[in-house]
């Protein structure tokens, strides 16, 4: 995947900002700890929300099609 979003920086943007981002570590660790981070602050941001406005209902639901009927 990351040497897609290099070629596709490097044509939206520029060989630098490519070259840049060719740069960046993407080990497993590294994206499981920023997808865990990503949802802590999702998490704060909705409780946040729900505080301030008082009024908030959330409902999750969880679904697997188990028939491969989706």
């Amino acid at each position: 995947m990351k040497p897609e979003a290099v070629k596709l920086t490097r044509i939206l943007c520029s060989d630098v900002a490519a070259n840049r981002l060719g740069m960046v570590l993407l080990s497993n660790n590294t994206i499981k700890w920023r997808i865990q981070e990503l949802s802590v602050d999702i998490l704060k941001q909705t409780v946040a929300a729900a505080k301030r406005s008082g009024n908030l209902i959330l409902e999750f639901g969880e679904t697997t099609d188990l028939g491969n009927d989706a």
